[in-house]
């Protein structure tokens, strides 16, 4: 649709609250993997421990990959075999960036256990060796309660906790393994507990000892349900997919161990669900499509993403520039935005400093820009008159240069933009 492309420029506004001018929230993610539970005397992982864990490091990277590539802004530095005491720490740093209305998804893969209802993860031991009483390991975990609070701090709109807690090797003995529903009072409508097995089930961190050779693999659960994370459904039927096919590959560790009982089978499983409509992990606007039919657009800019009629509505009323009031010209302004955004699959941006100019934060899988691209300038000429160079030094300035030219005919806006990565420079001419 051609006629958004002259919007582009519009569409850069980025607005407060969480969400920008599309309608859509930030998002946010916090992933942990810890396997080096037992490590020699200078820190490295014991290969011949068998408290340790194989994946969890590589199941940590694998989803930071796919969820920066979806827009999600990882939000902990530490995410690999962290203690529970540094974890909670960069928990409590994540909390204070992430922004109300908001999503915010926390992963984990390592060990974990249950207590008196409670669910918990278990951080590498301060020193070299495993943890000697269940007391000391209770002193170095972190309860999803804890997690959830924490997170819940900034009143993001949903969390959405995806625990691998790969416990086929307990810490140790007369420990319950098994997960189990928790609740959650934290202020927060909508949680979603994924867990990578069911309660009395089991989580298998290789399916065999050629598999435990292999440099990069992934745990049982996030080899399937990695893979199926980037396409574009609801997350509950990715999870669907995955439950089906981890109890399936579950089948050949069970055997090796020498128990086929239906308990030593895998069987992903939701713990804890009060998603209010779809989720989607890999296109943040369908998870927003089921309240487009009945909703006003100049309540919901969102609704002039996917109604013709209501963007069509909103250029008329641009065009003859009959404002009842100043709440009617901003309704307008953001239907617009928000159309532009979808046309160019453009989800939000910010400003970087360091860089000296407005940065893509977030994009859409079709998007003519991609994340992490600069615009660092704007050229404006208008009615033939010489082009007025802007480089953007903050926000605020590229802000008022957006209303200077709003609802100004005849001219011509050149943004200069740059991928990441390289030193060339790439023109996009926009006529209002």
């Amino acid at each position: 649709m051609a006629r958004f492309f002259a919007y582009l420029i519009i569409g850069l506004i980025v607005l407060s609250g969480g969400a920008s001018a599309s309608g859509i929230p930030d998002r946010f993610a916090f992933v942990i993997g810890n396997g080096a539970y037992e490590r020699d005397a200078g820190g490295n992982k014991l290969k011949s421990s068998t408290f340790n864990l194989e994946t969890p490091e590589n199941d940590a990277r694998a989803y930071i990959d796919i969820l920066g590539k979806q827009g999600w802004q990882i939000l902990n530095k530490l995410n690999v075999n962290v203690q529970a005491a540094r974890m909670l720490d960069d928990l409590k740093a994540a909390a204070s960036q992430i922004t109300e209305g908001s999503e915010v998804v926390f992963v984990y893969t390592g060990h974990g256990f249950t207590e008196l209802g409670e669910n918990y993860l278990v951080g590498i031991p301060d020193d070299h060796k495993i943890y000697p009483r269940f007391s000391d390991m209770r002193a170095g975990s972190i309860s999803l309660n804890t997690i959830v609070r924490v997170l819940a701090q900034s009143r993001p709109a949903r969390i959405v906790l995806i625990i691998n807690a790969c416990s086929d090797e307990p810490l140790l003995e007369d420990v319950s393994i098994a997960p189990e529903r928790p609740e959650f009072d934290a202020g927060v409508a909508e949680v979603l507990v994924l867990y990578s097995s069911s309660p009395d089930g089991i989580a298998y961190d290789v399916l065999d000892t050629v598999d435990k050779q292999t440099s990069g693999v992934l745990s049982v659960f996030s080899r399937s349900f990695t893979k199926l994370l980037s396409e574009d459904r609801p997350l509950l039927s990715i999870f669907a997919d995955a439950r089906i096919e981890v109890e399936g590959l579950s089948r050949r560790p069970a055997k090796a161990k020498g128990d086929e009982r239906r308990a030593a089978l895998q069987i992903p499983h939701v713990l804890y669900d009060t998603i209010d409509g779809r989720f989607n992990m890999a296109n943040p606007a369908a998870t927003l499509d089921d309240r487009t039919q009945t909703d006003d657009w100049r309540v919901d800019p969102f609704v002039c993403r996917v109604r013709e009629e209501a963007l069509a509505e909103a250029l008329g009323l641009r065009a003859n520039q009959t404002w009842e009031n100043g709440v009617e010209q901003s309704a307008v302004q953001a239907c617009i935005v928000s159309a532009a955004y979808a046309d160019l699959g453009i989800d939000s941006l910010s400003y970087d400093g360091a860089r000296e100019g407005v940065v893509v934060a977030r994009v859409g899988a079709d998007s003519k820009l991609a994340t992490g691209d600069l615009i660092a300038r704007i050229n404006v000429k208008c009615d033939g008159k010489n082009t007025e160079r802007e480089r953007l030094e903050t926000m605020d300035q590229f802000l008022s240069l957006l209303n200077t030219y709003y609802f100004s005919s005849g001219c011509l806006v050149s943004l200069y933009h740059q991928s990441v990565g390289t030193t060339n420079w790439t023109f996009e001419h926009i006529k209002f």
